[in-house]
């Protein structure tokens, strides 16, 4: 549920709608589903919403990360004909980024592209190692060490990542992190 991409759903539900325009009742069952859908959309983006700004104004009692693999990236861009005595090899990485909301502080992670693949192992070692930087750093004027709950926030569904994240958050939850 992205606010820059158009999920399946509403694709596949305005199809339909536009080639649903002669028969009247399929219409309006289709404008039905998609205000439906709408709605959900709405509500997911509202409950989102409220976690952050519940983790700005209280990152004492709840941490809330977001996180989010991109496209892998080659450097430098060059144009298709490469400069006269210049290599036309490429250092391939993929940035992840992980947003703290509670702290205000984005990170990012570059990790060589083909040495890790995308999956659960790759986002669970950052989710860890970005945990454990909040619970151990007794410094931070925020107090997020104090915090209790933990909000994840992901695009997880295309690599099928859940139950993996689910079995991580019972082991923060067994060494006492967390709520």
């Amino acid at each position: 549920k992205h606010h820059h991409s158009q999920c399946a759903t509403c694709a596949r539900l305005r199809a339909k709608l536009h080639a649903g325009f002669m028969d009247l009742a399929a219409h309006e069952q289709y404008v039905q589903e998609l205000r439906l859908h709408d709605a959900s959309v709405t509500a997911w983006r509202n409950l989102e919403e409220s976690y952050k700004a519940e983790g700005t104004t209280h990152p004492d009692r709840v941490t809330v990360l977001a996180y989010d693999d991109t496209s892998e990236l080659a450097t430098p861009n060059l144009t298709n004909r490469t400069p006269k005595n210049f290599t036309d090899n490429k250092l391939e990485f993929v940035p992840w980024l992980i947003r703290n909301y509670s702290a205000n502080t984005r990170d990012y992670v570059y990790m060589m592209a083909g040495v890790h693949g995308k999956g659960a192992n790759r986002i669970l070692t950052e989710l860890q190692a970005t945990v454990r930087k909040i619970k151990t750093d007794y410094t931070d004027e925020k107090k997020g060490y104090l915090a209790r709950k933990l909000v994840l926030i992901g695009d997880n569904y295309s690599e099928n990542k859940n139950n993996e994240i689910l079995a991580w958050a019972q082991d923060v939850v067994s060494a006492g992190w967390y709520d």
